[in-house]
């Protein structure tokens, strides 16, 4: 059975309000030190279409050729941000949070995803700080997501339980939506974590073996449903 989780539109415990602190500094001195009179400088006029490039490694599969014309490669080690400071003081985040587009894990849920599914996925430590820079108490990593699959089949699928074109299928937001939605057993055998090439909601999806330890320690987690397998 395929969970697909369902990143939250609204700021709260599971995707904080907020900004990353030094992030971009640091990507935009990269920028006009190595990239703006460089050879990308076309596909890259400005630091800000740089900085949407980082973001995309962490959304897209390797390989990927973009509208501008560029491949999804590997962030290198600057690329990854290292704090993310909240609007607001959170006593209790969730174990997976967005921040800003990225995805961030706290240790227990890292751990659990190592053990079911060792050296696939990526994480680097991220610094999650309050107001006045308080350290949240719970370390964190950003969390790169590292396969995907085509395995959602729409002419399986329950009438007007999705809508879009092919690369950009989406899931309605809710139950009755995702359990009418079909997804090829043969192309998820194996897989715990993963994102969809065809799916822009579910953001990725979760085996029942990873939801059940997640389950069993208690994490708190996104808003998650069972989806239909055929």
């Amino acid at each position: 059975m395929v969970w697909g989780v369902v990143v939250p539109s609204s700021f709260g415990d599971f995707r904080p309000e907020g900004n990353f602190v030094g992030w971009e500094e640091r990507l935009d001195a990269y920028y006009h030190k190595e990239l703006a009179d460089g050879p990308l400088k076309a596909h890259m006029p400005r630091a800000s279409f740089y900085r949407s490039g980082v973001l995309r490694k962490f959304l897209y599969e390797l390989g990927d050729l973009m509208p501008d014309g560029l491949r999804v490669e590997r962030p290198l080690p600057h690329e990854w941000p290292e704090e993310y400071r909240t609007a607001k003081t959170h006593d209790k985040l969730g174990s997976l949070i967005e921040i800003d587009g990225f995805l961030a894990v706290d240790e227990r849920l890292k751990a659990l995803i190592e053990a079911i599914e060792p050296g696939v996925h990526d994480f680097r430590p991220i610094r999650i700080t309050m107001p006045r820079g308080k350290d949240y108490p719970v370390p964190y990593h950003v969390l790169l997501i590292g396969q995907f699959r085509d395995s959602f089949r729409p002419e399986l699928s329950t009438d007007g339980a999705w809508y879009g074109k092919p690369g950009d299928y989406t899931v309605h937001d809710e139950k009755k939506a995702f359990a009418g939605s079909a997804m090829s057993s043969e192309a998820t055998v194996g897989l715990h974590l993963w994102r969809e090439r065809n799916l822009d909601r579910p953001e990725f999806c979760l085996s029942d073996g990873l939801q059940d330890v997640i389950a069993k320690a208690g994490l708190r987690m996104m808003k998650h449903y069972k989806m239909k397998s055929v």
